[in-house]
């Protein structure tokens, strides 16, 4: 199942995990494989469900509680989330995807600062992990440090070239610092990963819409 599940196969996974669950009633890896696959399907009501079911059974790891905490944010349960994230990070002081996923939380309630903390731990613990360096270049532009989240996004798209997102996010830092060639020519970049997503950015700048210019996380 696992095996499956590494080769984006979660459809098989979910097959064979629910035969497992039915048979071997007291295996909780059954239900912790259910969690991941309809955690990588993005079916995050589903995946909260069998993460629970996991946990309430006594169930303990940090890679789970990642993925669960993220399940809940996705779906808006922000408290539960963050709760779920601090046990991730308890149990694994070194997981740098927990402090990703927790500051990302925090940063939704209005904790910039922890936030920031967060993502610079999961930095320092991964510096070749570009989620982090995207997320913390979203809370300083909240923090009206333009140029150091330009200098992120950067980052971020050089660890991850084929990240739209990221691509999205440096077309629009450069239109904040009113650097439109260069906006112009992300963009261009951008187009050859997601061509929505580019014409978004298109609109931002041929509307000279700088300072009210949303950029986005994962």
């Amino acid at each position: 199942g696992m095996a499956l599940l590494l080769s984006n196969k979660a459809d098989e996974a979910i097959e064979i995990f629910h035969k497992l669950a039915e048979s071997k009633p007291d295996y909780l890896y059954s239900l912790v494989g259910l969690g991941e696959a309809y955690y990588q399907k993005k079916m995050y009501a589903e995946s909260i469900s069998y993460y629970q079911k996991a946990v309430d059974r006594g169930f303990s790891d940090a890679n789970t509680f990642a993925n669960f905490g993220n399940s809940l944010f996705r779906i808006g349960q922000i408290k539960k989330a963050i709760e779920v994230l601090d046990k991730a990070v308890k149990l694994a002081p070194d997981l740098a995807i927990a402090y990703n996923n927790r500051g990302v939380a925090l940063e939704t309630i209005g904790k910039t600062d922890e936030a920031i903390a967060d993502f610079k731990k999961a930095i320092a613990l991964a510096p070749k992990f570009a989620q982090p360096f995207n997320n913390l270049a979203v809370s300083m532009e909240k923090k009206g440090k333009f140029k150091e989240a330009h200098k992120l996004y950067l980052e971020a798209v050089r660890l991850q070239p084929d990240w739209n997102l990221a691509h999205f996010n440096l077309a629009l830092s450069y239109i904040r610092l009113d650097e439109r060639e260069s906006a112009r020519a992300q963009l261009d970049i951008l187009n050859g990963y997601d061509a929505k997503l580019a014409e978004q950015g298109r609109k931002a700048l041929w509307q000279k819409y700088v300072v009210n210019a949303n950029s986005f996380r994962p």
